[in-house]
């Protein structure tokens, strides 16, 4: 029997150009094995999920770009977190953890105990680096065929959340590892790009990007990475669980163009 993988893979329909998306918290599903461990109102809404973000990009395949998905929540673990659980800022926010035991709300995520070191072990192993060698598989793939790839990673977030700023967030907010993960060229047209959307826009300000970004983003190896940060109230009803069609419709167009002109480039 062949063993599930913990991610989905969305080819392209046509040629494909050398960029792959990454989504690496829409996921919402639980492995079996672990969902006695959690409160079940978590299992049930895991309410940190970058819920429905896979589908602004649903234009991407017949633009020839592939998307990687992640299956798993986030609460199982953070496939944008340093497996080594070092601290992606400094400035006092607080983090979810790799594997995570709290969510954004501080809520305790588990009814009993929390997951040991051999468990967290056991999750990189079994969640964690599939899907990073899942997109790196893509990457090699693209990178056999073009001079630069691009890994563009999707999320994004409730407008605000005090545990990480005392602020309402910006409506999209791009990341580049503050310069380091792509070139300016690529940066600059993200950027000139999605200012033309009429949204607020900020660039390398509270969130820089995760470690997926940082892991990736390597121009010097001919390989970029930026992640896009928005917020839910751009594109969900009230109700996460459900898109706002007419204001989903519109940002996607945006970020189709902001894709479209980034391909160019590279």
């Amino acid at each position: 029997m062949q063993e599930e993988k913990p991610y989905f893979i969305v080819e392209p329909e046509v040629e494909a150009v050398p960029v792959v998306i990454s989504v690496p918290h829409s996921g919402t599903e639980f492995p079996d094995e672990l969902r006695g461990s959690y409160e079940s109102k978590h299992l049930d809404f895991p309410e940190d999920t970058d819920w429905l973000v896979d589908k602004l990009y649903e234009f991407a395949p017949a633009l020839g770009i592939t998307v990687v998905r992640a299956k798993y929540s986030r609460y199982v673990i953070d496939l944008n977190r340093d497996p080594k659980q070092t601290r992606l800022y400094n400035d006092g926010r607080s983090e979810s953890g790799l594997v995570p035991t709290q969510n954004f709300s501080l809520e305790k995520l588990y009814s009993g105990a929390e997951p040991s070191e051999k468990d967290v072990r056991n999750r990189l192993e079994q969640y964690y680096w599939p899907y990073y060698n899942a997109i790196n598989g893509v990457i090699e793939r693209l990178k056999s065929k073009f001079p630069r790839v691009l890994l563009y990673d999707a999320h994004s977030i409730r407008r605000k959340v005090t545990s990480i700023s005392a602020d309402e967030f910006p409506d999209l907010m791009l990341g580049s590892n503050y310069g380091k993960a792509a070139d300016a060229e690529l940066i600059d047209v993200a950027m000139n790009q999605l200012a033309k959307g009429g949204y607020s826009l900020v660039k390398d300000h509270l969130f820089a990007g995760g470690h997926i970004t940082r892991y990736f983003g390597c121009p010097e190896n001919g390989v970029h990475a930026l992640q896009l940060e928005r917020c839910w109230d751009l594109y969900l009803q009230d109700n996460p669980r459900l898109l706002n069609q007419e204001k989903a419709g519109r940002l996607s167009r945006l970020l189709q163009n902001n894709l479209e002109e980034l391909v160019k480039a590279l």
